[in-house]
């Protein structure tokens, strides 16, 4: 990649958005757009569950399960 062009957008799951791939939320709709430490390893953050659901984050994990916040899409 030459440094003199821009890096190449990247799409919000929530609003379909062009954000800069360095974002850390969209700023159109405030998702959130790079997960960091646990939610990395997280398959569900950052994907539609059901079709109406937005994983935003892993909040707490036990032994018998894990808690997450989302967004319900219909809402925004």
């Amino acid at each position: 990649m030459n440094p003199t062009q821009p890096a190449a957008m990247i799409q919000c799951p929530g609003c379909n958005a062009d954000v800069d791939p360095a974002a850390l939320y969209c700023s159109r709709c405030g998702t959130v757009m790079r997960a960091t430490g646990a939610e990395q390893e997280d398959p569900l953050v950052g994907k539609t569950v059901d079709g109406k659901f937005l994983v935003i984050e892993r909040m707490a994990e036990g032994g018998t399960g894990r808690i997450y916040r989302a967004e319900q899409i219909s809402l925004k």
